[in-house]
């Protein structure tokens, strides 16, 4: 937004609808208006309340996004107030109230006629609230939807989406076993919920992949009215990861179904007899956790934590393939790819077989080293930086592929930096505890096939 220009709408909301808020902000931008909106415009570094002042004060108009979280909220009265004050009896429109969920405003906000998109599709509710924005009565001269101009990609309409903000939402669906297309629909659904809402590509992934695979597994135990009842809820806090936020999804069928720890086995031996990997196998690798909730009826239920993207990789060479063990970030990285210690708990009651699946981006990069960093300081009850060391080393000895030198980067508690010499030097692992020491690794001399073998025998040995 130009500084030097007033913004046309000052769009006022609360945390709880950001979504609505994003929406209504892209809509009037895309006819043509001027809009600060916090989401937007509050970017870091800046004074909040400075610019929320300056916002309130040189917008020509508010929009007020109505709900119930809004009417309790002192900091949203503060904001429309001041144009209910400049336009007391509403004739110049200052102030718009927009109803986006099922609330009676009161008071002086109950003098109003507000806009109300609850109940109301994509097109209508933008139809509704651009009618509004033009102070016209009937049609406008300009069609709807109207051209694009707002240069951000459109907002998925909130209305559409899984309710996935509040403990109490959930989004649930029934259908035949072989519905492709709502089950094509639920997935497309609830993928941009979770985008919209800061989940990762990689989250969503997990749960497209998960849905089809689950929903193709209790196909075959249906009633014999052959549908299949799916439920996704928002994930209760966990009191031990500070990364509590989630989603549970339950697949239900309401027949016998069939014993999942028993299939899991069966594929997992499938996997080292032949290489394959079923799509159970990878259901089950790229989600938090995959269980039966009940046998009889059977329902199958699957969760995934928010994944944090941000872990950081302390060996940035070119030479050195990475695994990070962070404290900080509850979550180990293994290469590109990013699982919570939560999530890591659950592969390490799994077979060998399995095991190696998960640590496998190890194997595919072509460089020398593979470098483990130990990061942040730990405390009682969460996964021990040696079980999982132990597990990576078990994978490094046994497996023919592996062909890379160990590096280990430790910035721990003082307890835990002496362990992990300890470990290191048991271990015959070169260990570096200086951050800037790690510019100085240079590849090593190419072996011949011979010594690479011999490595390779000696590590399974």
């Amino acid at each position: 937004m130009d500084a030097a220009s007033p913004a046309h709408f000052f769009v006022s909301y609360t945390n709880v609808d950001q979504q609505w808020a994003e929406w209504i902000a892209w809509q009037l931008e895309d006819d043509g208006y001027v809009v600060v909106l916090q989401a937007w415009d509050f970017t870091p570094g800046r004074d909040w309340v400075h610019e929320m002042q300056s916002a309130i004060a040189t917008a020509e108009r508010v929009v007020a996004v109505l709900s119930p979280e809004y009417l309790k909220s002192a900091h949203s009265e503060a904001e429309w107030r001041g144009f209910y004050a400049k336009d007391p009896s509403g004739e110049r429109a200052l102030l718009l109230p927009v109803r986006v969920r099922a609330v009676d405003p009161s008071g002086l906000l109950k003098t109003r006629v507000y806009i109300d998109l609850v109940g109301r599709d994509a097109l209508a509710a933008r139809k509704e609230l651009l009618t509004a924005a033009s102070r016209a009565r009937g049609k406008r001269a300009v069609e709807f939807p109207g051209p694009s101009r707002a240069g951000r990609d459109a907002p998925p309409f909130p209305a559409d989406l899984p309710a996935l903000d509040r403990p109490e939402s959930e989004s649930a669906v029934t259908l035949h076993a072989d519905d492709v297309g709502t089950l094509r629909s639920f997935a497309d659904g609830v993928s941009a919920s979770l985008l919209y809402r800061g989940f990762s590509e990689p989250d969503v992934e997990a749960f497209q992949i998960s849905l089809r695979e689950l929903v193709d597994n209790v196909a075959h135990h249906v009633p014999a009215d052959n549908t299949v009842h799916m439920r996704l809820s928002p994930v209760e806090p966990f009191s031990r990861y500070s990364y509590r936020e989630g989603v549970f999804l339950e697949v239900h069928d309401r027949g016998a179904g069939f014993d999942f720890d028993d299939a899991l086995d069966r594929v997992e031996a499938q996997l080292s007899g032949d290489g394959v990997e079923h799509g159970l196998l990878r259901a089950y690798r790229l989600g938090s956790s995959l269980e039966q909730v009940s046998s009889d009826p059977h329902a199958m239920g699957w969760m995934r934590e928010r994944m944090p993207q941000d872990v950081p990789v302390v060996f940035e060479s070119e030479n050195v393939v990475p695994f990070v063990f962070s404290y900080k970030h509850q979550a180990i990285r293994i290469s590109g790819d990013v699982h919570t210690f939560f999530q890591f708990e659950r592969y390490l009651e799994r077979s060998e077989p399995f095991m190696n699946l998960v640590l496998d981006p190890l194997l595919r990069p072509v460089r020398p080293y593979l470098g483990i960093a130990v990061v942040g300081q730990g405390w009682t009850g969460v996964l021990s930086w040696k079980v999982v060391l132990d597990r990576l080393l078990l994978f490094t000895r046994i497996n023919p592929r592996f062909d890379k030198d160990l590096l280990l980067f430790a910035d721990t508690g003082p307890s835990e930096q002496a362990h992990l010499r300890e470990y290191a030097e048991s271990q015959g692992i070169r260990m570096f505890e200086d951050e800037s020491a790690l510019a100085s690794i240079q590849p090593p001399e190419p072996r011949p096939a011979r010594q690479r073998a011999l490595l390779r025998w000696l590590r399974r040995s």
